[in-house]
Order: C-alpha cells, then sequence, then structure tokens
C-alpha cells in the first residue's frame, strides 16, 4: 500500500520520520532509573555492603520493561508534537 505525500483533508505532509522518538524513550528510560533510584534510597536505602542495590536495580529494570509499551507511545506522541510540522491554516479551514 503507498502513502499519500500530503493528507487531502489537511494538506499535512506525511513523510515518514527516521527517530520515531527513541530518543526520548531513552530520556524516560533515565528517569525512571533516577527516580526509582532516589525513592529506593530515600524509604529503604541503598548500600554497597548488602545487596541492596541488586535489588534496586532489578525494580528499575522490571518497571522498565512494564512500562514500555505506554513510554514507546508517549515518547512518539512527543516526537510528533515537538518535531513534526503542523499545518494550523489548513486545521482552521475545517
Amino acid at each position: 500500500m503507498r502513502i499519500e505525500p500530503v493528507c487531502k483533508n489537511c494538506q499535512q505532509k506525511l513523510l515518514q520520520e527516521n527517530n520515531f522518538g527513541q530518543g526520548m524513550n531513552f530520556v524516560f528510560i533515565v528517569l525512571i532509573f533516577a527516580l526509582t533510584f532516589v525513592l529506593y534510597w530515600a524509604f529503604i536505602g541503598i548500600s554497597l555492603m548488602d545487596n541492596s542495590i541488586f535489588y534496586y536495580l532489578g525494580v528499575a529494570c522490571v518497571l522498565t520493561v512494564v512500562l514500555q509499551p505506554w513510554l514507546m507511545r508517549l515518547s512518539r506522541i512527543l516526537f510528533m508534537y515537538l518535531v513534526i510540522y503542523q499545518n494550523k491554516e489548513a486545521e482552521n479551514r475545517q
């Protein structure tokens, strides 16, 4: 199936982007690891003498894997709003 280069309704250019927001997804993952570290340190405590650092890493990895579908959608939406030009005049004509 061929994609039209321009939308017939709003004249928005329909170009396929190479990034699709993976860089923003990486930022969200780093934020999850940082917030999990701060919360884990504040409530439980992290020490190099016991295995608490490994428990923190396990919790952060599981949380990242569970939230990954929503993080990908959020990063793509954010990418579209920040990078792809929106034709406001064509939207007002509808």
